[in-house]
């Protein structure tokens, strides 16, 4: 199966941070909803969410485990090594967790990367600092997880149903190409399927209906 295109969800309107978290938070729900009692809150301390598992999933765990999530898009150094201040979010992600979920057995750190080898050895060594077992989930997770029930969200953030500004005003140059010269954008007639797509992308124009 090929890479994963990353400047397709680059594309994507809004912050790459929190799509890359919905983009986590999709798959997670599609894939171990039904094993569990899905929970996250606005600001949700520690994890962006969690599931107590209520039945055995042969792919995630067994009844009794319950796990959370910690997704982060993190800048890297020049070689590809964690920052200094990402480390430090990452300990305050799992201090925090300790506080909120005492009773959490499997904390995951999700990244649209595998950590550097000396950065994976330094996230192992923190693992006797916590109650819960501490996990690695990086790109060949999402590799596998976008398929199923969650391969709508491979389209949507990676595939043809990507679309942004840029792509939108692409589109539309496009299509007036061949009109272009008795164009006139003041008696422009707005159709269904534009304002839909406009709201979908919260244009200004949007705003007074959202």
């Amino acid at each position: 199966m090929p890479g994963l295109n990353w400047e397709k969800f680059k594309e994507c309107s809004g912050d790459v941070r929190i799509n890359f978290e919905n983009l986590c938070r999709g798959i997670v729900r599609a894939h171990f909803g039904g094993f569990g009692q899905f929970k996250a809150l606005k600001n949700q301390p520690g994890v962006e969410y969690h599931i107590n598992l209520s039945k055995d999933c042969s792919s995630l765990g067994s009844v009794g485990q319950w796990f959370g999530w910690q997704c982060k898009w993190f800048e890297l150094n020049k070689d590809n090594s964690l920052k200094a201040a990402s480390k430090s979010d990452i300990e305050d992600s799992l201090s925090k967790t300790v506080k909120c979920l005492p009773n959490l057995t499997d904390w995951v750190l999700w990244t649209p990367f595998t950590l550097a080898k000396k950065d994976q050895t330094w996230f192992e060594g923190l693992e006797s600092k916590y109650p819960f077992k501490l996990h690695l989930w990086a790109e060949e997770e999402l590799d596998n997880w976008l398929s199923g029930p969650a391969e709508m969200l491979l389209k949507t953030y990676f595939g043809e149903l990507v679309l942004s500004f840029e792509t939108l005003k692409e589109q539309h140059d496009r299509g007036i190409a061949p009109i272009k010269d008795r164009w006139l954008a003041p008696v422009h007639q707005v159709t269904n399927t534009e304002s839909e797509v406009r709201r979908a992308l919260a244009t200004p124009t949007a705003y007074r209906e959202l």
